[in-house]
């Protein structure tokens, strides 16, 4: 059994070399979609800037606001909009004052728009 010899080495098989690499080429392109896929929908919700709200807000393009904190609003579009290269549907805007009843009565009637307060120390109206 001492004087056993080594097996022949295998000729080399292409079949199972294009299999190998379709196999690794089909798992990193698929890798990549998903990454892709996933980081696009993610980038659904904007930034914008006051001057923006107001634009977008006396255009008609607003279909909802919540007043998260009496400065922060969170809203929907009625229509995408392009922000920073990207069609967004949902923004999020810092208002340069505090958020009180005047201002909601003052925004709602514009465009159906319906606002809504996240806090019971808000105000709050909804269409």
């Amino acid at each position: 059994m001492a004087n056993r010899l080594p097996p022949p080495p295998r000729e080399f098989n292409w079949a199972r070399m294009l299999r190998t690499l379709s196999f690794w080429a089909l798992l990193i392109v698929g890798t990549i979609a998903l990454v892709q896929l996933a980081s696009s929908r993610r980038r659904e919700e904007a930034e914008i800037s006051y001057s923006q709200f107001m634009e977008e807000l006396n255009a008609g393009n607003i279909s909802s606001v919540e007043i998260a904190e009496r400065q922060k609003v969170r809203g929907a579009f009625q229509r995408p909009v392009v922000v920073k290269r990207q069609t967004v549907e949902r923004f999020n805007v810092l208002l340069p004052f505090e958020a009180d009843d005047k201002w909601s009565k003052r925004s709602a009637p514009k465009a159906s728009t319906c606002v809504r307060a996240n806090r019971a120390s808000h105000s709050a109206w909804c269409c």
